[in-house]
């Protein structure tokens, strides 16, 4: 990969050559999509090309399958890891679907009620929310990937309003909340409170990362649900490639034969990947996928 401060160490991870199939796993925000939920051109492009030369390509995200844009399913991705990690589904086929039991979503929603947190805990087939959870939406943000742009979230409004629900969910895949901003309750703190039930991990919903953070169940993360989908597919990991932006990318980054950190990412990310690339407005998914010689 040229320019663009590029770090290359993914030889020691047992990198398989440029010439063999490989399952690529993309986080949306802040590397498919930017804060204005637009595609770049150029990745675009490298998907389809990567795709045509015999990589199946699986998203790999935060979101709940109905906050993924219908148009990104058109690219011709063969399945996704979503929640965060907790919901699998290859060639339109759910093949796991992990969720925090009742008891601990009932306990997580009332504590972060007590503190003022707004959250929503998302499902495969739908958002539950708190009722002040998607006034986070109602203005520009400037999250992960927006590389100092302020965000426009009318596209997702539009679509995740059919999937909206009030209330507390019996079960669920992953919760994300937001602090007060005077709240008097740190991330560290929730983390401490459900530790053994929920990993507590920043998220970039906001400007300040103190504020917002992402649960997921115990023992999942984007790291075990691309393990999951390539035993799965029958493909060793040396054969797997992730690229992200964000705090819940670090275990996929890790996990993966090759993983590389878009150039809008949090510190995190860059630090947990073996290359760096641009950012998501500068060409980061097409230098990255051209570095492997994905493309």
């Amino acid at each position: 990969m040229s320019g663009d401060g590029a770090r290359d160490t993914a030889g020691s991870r047992g990198e398989a050559p440029d010439d063999a199939g490989r399952l690529v796993f993309l986080d949306i925000d802040g590397t498919l999509i930017d804060s204005r939920q637009r595609m770049p051109d150029s990745a675009r492009a490298a998907c389809a090309a990567a795709r045509d030369n015999g990589h199946r390509l699986f998203l790999c995200t935060g979101r709940s399958r109905p906050e993924v844009y219908p148009w990104l399913w058109d690219l011709g991705f063969s399945g996704i890891v979503g929640s965060g990690g907790a919901y699998g589904e290859i060639g339109g086929r759910p093949v796991f679907d992990h969720r925090a039991p009742s008891a601990d979503v009932a306990a997580a929603s009332a504590w972060l009620d007590g503190v003022g947190a707004a959250w929503v805990w998302q499902l495969p087939d739908g958002l539950w929310t708190s009722p002040t959870f998607m006034d986070a939406f109602s203005g520009p943000r400037g999250g992960a990937g927006a590389e100092g742009v302020d965000g426009e979230w009318s596209p997702y409004l539009r679509l995740v309003a059919p999937s909206l629900h009030t209330g507390v969910p019996a079960t669920a895949s992953k919760c994300t909340f937001i602090l007060p901003p005077a709240s008097p309750v740190a991330l560290d703190d929730v983390a401490r409170r459900f530790l053994g039930r929920f990993h507590v991990i920043p998220g970039s919903l906001t400007m300040r990362q103190d504020q917002h953070a992402e649960m997921v169940p115990w023992g999942i993360s984007k790291g075990t649900g691309l393990t999951e989908v390539a035993a799965r597919l029958g493909v060793p990991l040396e054969r797997t490639v992730a690229v992200g932006d964000s705090s819940n990318d670090v275990e996929m980054l890790r996990t993966a034969g090759v993983g590389i950190a878009m150039g809008n990412g949090r510190a995190a990310a860059k630090e947990a990947a073996d290359r760096l690339t641009s950012g998501v407005n500068h060409d980061g998914l097409a230098r990255a996928f051209a570095g492997l010689g994905l493309i």
